[in-house]
């Protein structure tokens, strides 16, 4: 505590760090807004700070964790972490982040619609395997509208898929005793014959 009775300001390095600049230039910027390593790593230590952590002992933290996921580079998949060509971290990359990191804590923080990439490719062909680059819906009730969309489709193609296992299981039984028929009526042909 400063002589005020305020929070001193974090620091990250030599270079002292006022939140409060921070979050005003993020509310006027958007997630467009830049931040630098030190601002990142003291934005979300601020957040995540436990009890057993001193502040530069969150910050350190939470700055050995960023420059983890900037080498695993912008894939989501893999935990990483994209930044511009000066190394800073767009406010929507530092969200995603530690929204995924720390879930809850960050969704204040303002985003941007996200393409949605993937390869579908599983026993269940639910469409093509191409690429696919839907926008993901930008309110709650409409991802949850989705979810549920999505949910019927896949239950209503694994009632396909049960019914079609179960027609395919029916013929092999047919086929089973058409052979196993055939192979009685052999046997009693030998047993007459010999």
């Amino acid at each position: 505590m400063s002589a005020v009775g305020q929070k001193a300001p974090a620091t990250a390095g030599n270079k002292r760090i006022d939140l409060d600049a921070v979050h005003a230039r993020i509310q006027q910027e958007g997630a467009d807004a830049l931040l630098a390593r030190g601002e990142a790593a003291a934005l979300i230590a601020a957040r995540v700070k436990d009890r057993h952590d001193s502040a530069r002992s969150a910050r350190n933290r939470i700055a050995m964790q960023l420059d983890r996921a900037r080498k695993n580079g912008g894939d989501a998949t893999t935990g990483g972490l994209a930044c511009v060509s000066d190394g800073r971290f767009t406010t929507d990359e530092i969200a995603r982040w530690a929204g995924r990191e720390y879930p809850g804590l960050f969704d204040d923080l303002p985003t941007k619609p996200r393409a949605a990439r993937g390869m579908l490719s599983d026993r269940l062909r639910l469409g093509s395997d191409s690429y696919c680059g839907d926008v993901l819906p930008g309110t709650i009730d409409a991802c949850h509208a989705l979810i549920r969309q999505l949910r019927d489709q896949r239950l209503q193609e694994l009632r396909d898929l049960e019914r079609a296992s179960l027609e395919r299981k029916r013929q092999l039984a047919a086929n089973f005793k058409k052979v196993n028929t055939n192979r009685r009526s052999l046997w009693c042909a030998r047993s007459v014959f010999t």
